[in-house]
């Protein structure tokens, strides 16, 4: 099916449109432009929730089809993973309705086709890579035995506050679960690539303190907040505490107490930036009755708060026990619960200013798994921000891993995506860790049950956006997305794969030899790890929301093709260059500056378990 209506007029058309006509009958007549649909951005109506990552096996030999049932009446566009071996391939991508469990090709509902080239550009090291489409992924894990901090003689210290600088991670304070009192132990542990050490102990906190946030910039750590206890008999502080660190070999110095907050904070969340640190949200008192959505800011000199805490741009709404962090000039906010103890899965994000000031405030994608933070923070590995477990609205510990790019021209992606491990339904506290440019790193997790520590692999794994418009379709009736390419060059050489997961959706995908019209072969416990959006319009369409940001300074393909690829079928002009990417991207844009520092979450009220 042809995106592009036919035109009998001559038109202009777009790069590598071979539709357009040119007949003696048309003299005189204006050159035109292809009709063009709006694709909106769209909200996603299904989110792989895969485990371990994988490539199928070599698409130059396979068509694959992925089933999946609808949620809504309309499709709007896919996110495809794909890794381009070679100049890769041309890759026809079809929205089709169900035929006794297989994909009805004779009735296709949407389609288009990628040229080769552009999934090269798109790709890893391609000339409008970026970490826009991309998804983090993990490809393996180890498991180490590890030990968690004692908070007395009889106890080990859970729930502590969590702040990870560089390659430690820091521990502060906590509640000694064995006389339910908050305890002042400091504990860094480091991690050498590999492997994740047992804790050491700091110099302590001046005094024991449970929910509180904490902080990290270049040599200073800051400690703000909490409470006396875990319960809700807790005493709440306001107290800011401060003590130089030293990221190169991970000591901590002594303690010394700075200018208050302006009030009793419980359960904030906190993040830094530069020299500038962020309290956000949180609870007036240990009961968890007064949820604040204030923003304070201060900046940190010679191991010291400056003289007054300011109050910047507050929060849309009013919660505690939320995650924050920072990534490429952007703090995002995303979970927590308001006074009614009621979860939520939404995201802010806001722009930082070069004097640390706060843009406005924007919405962003919703958490696909909405949870609050207890012990379980949210970390940055590359260009990702990653929810680590969680508690949901039932108070289950939740076994997954929420991913969401950040951008520095445009800030978060659109939706986050999902990784599933049972073993995170225990995470004690996680940390983040990158270790290339190209945004690949591990993602350390601790395990509270069984004493473990476990070091997942990630690597940026490119999504290429592809519009299938479809609407008038039936909720709840399956569908299929097929993945056929056409190979450019050799296709010993010059192919695609995509990237499937177990248990990622509720069907797993099936393979046929290409261009085949024999029966479908069905995986047996892998499925392709598409995202499907719909067409909600929302304020602009895409194209108009990506003009908006960019001020119309750049053509039509710096500030469309990058990210959307057209959605017209046909032929595409001469391949990439011959390489083999690992795959990530979709736009151009600078590698962003050194890591910033971003904290975790002090919790509240609540026992891990």
């Amino acid at each position: 099916m042809a995106y592009n209506t036919p035109a009998s007029a001559a038109r202009n058309g777009l790069s590598g449109n071979l539709d357009a006509t040119n007949y003696a009958s048309q003299v005189n007549q204006f050159l035109g432009t292809p009709q063009i649909k709006f694709v909106y951005r769209g909200v996603p109506i299904l989110t792989p929730n895969g485990s371990t990552f994988t490539w199928a096996t070599s698409a130059a030999t396979y068509d694959y089809d992925q089933p999946f049932m609808l949620s809504g009446t309309s499709v709007g566009r896919v996110f495809v993973p794909v890794l381009v071996n070679g100049a890769g391939a041309d890759l026809l991508v079809s929205l089709c309705p169900d035929s006794a469990g297989s994909p009805d090709l004779t009735n296709v509902l949407a389609q288009t086709l990628v040229p080769a080239s552009w999934i090269t550009d798109l790709s890893l090291d391609g000339p409008l890579e970026s970490s826009s489409f991309a998804n983090l992924q993990y490809t393996g894990s180890t498991s180490t035995p590890w030990l968690i901090p004692a908070g007395s003689p009889t106890s080990n210290s859970t729930v502590p506050t969590v702040v990870t600088s560089d390659f430690f991670t820091i521990l502060l304070g906590g509640d000694d679960n064995n006389v339910d009192a908050a305890v002042n132990t400091v504990a860094v542990c480091s991690f050498d690539g590999a492997s994740f050490g047992l804790p050491l102990a700091g110099p302590g906190l001046p005094r024991g303190v449970v929910s509180g946030g904490a902080m990290v910039t270049a040599d200073t750590l800051v400690y703000v907040g909490g409470a006396s206890k875990l319960d809700s008999s807790g005493t709440a502080y306001s107290s800011v505490y401060c003590a130089s660190w030293n990221p190169d070999t991970g000591a901590v110095g002594a303690w010394s107490t700075q200018t208050s907050l302006p009030q009793t904070v419980v359960a904030p969340a906190t993040a830094s930036s530069g020299e500038t640190v962020y309290v956000i949200g949180g609870f007036t008192d240990n009961t968890s009755s007064t949820a604040l959505s204030t923003v304070y800011s201060n900046t940190v000199a010679n191991g010291a708060i400056q003289a007054g805490w300011q109050q910047v741009s507050s929060l849309p709404v009013a919660r505690g026990n939320m995650f924050a962090g920072v990534l490429n000039g952007w703090l995002v906010v995303t979970g927590g619960i308001n006074a009614s103890v009621t979860v939520s899965g939404a995201t802010y994000y806001a722009k930082i200013n070069t004097d640390g000031s706060l843009g406005s405030w924007h919405a962003g994608p919703t958490l696909p798994v909405p949870v609050y933070g207890s012990n379980y923070q949210l970390v940055t590995v590359g260009d990702n921000l990653c929810v680590v477990s969680g508690i949901d609205g039932s108070s289950t510990q939740q076994s997954t891993i929420q991913v969401l790019p950040v951008l520095a021209d445009t800030g978060p992606a659109a939706a986050w995506r999902l990784i599933n491990d049972p073993r995170l339904a225990n995470t004690y506290f996680a940390s983040g860790f990158t270790l290339d440019d190209q945004g690949d790193g591990d993602l350390v997790v601790t395990d509270i049950v069984n004493n473990a520590v476990y070091v997942y692999s990630m690597t940026p794994v490119s999504l290429i956006s592809v519009p299938l418009p479809a609407s008038g379709l039936t909720s709840g009736a399956t569908y299929h997305v097929t993945l056929h390419q056409r190979p450019t060059g050799n296709p010993l050489n010059d192919y695609l794969q995509f990237g499937a997961g177990v248990g990622g959706l509720a069907s797993t995908f099936k393979y046929r030899a290409v261009g085949s019209a024999g029966a479908w072969t069905a995986d047996p416990s892998r499925s392709i790890l598409i995202q499907v959006f719909d067409q909600t319009a929302g304020n602009l369409p895409l194209r108009q929301q990506l003009s908006a940001r960019h001020g119309g300074g750049q053509p039509l393909r710096g500030q469309w093709h990058r990210r959307l690829v057209h959605p017209a079928v046909h032929d595409s002009g001469p391949a990439g260059p011959g390489r083999h990417r690992a795959s990530r991207g979709v736009e151009a844009h600078q590698r962003p500056p050194p890591r910033q520092h971003v904290l975790r979450l002090g919790v509240h009220s609540r026992r891990p378990g």
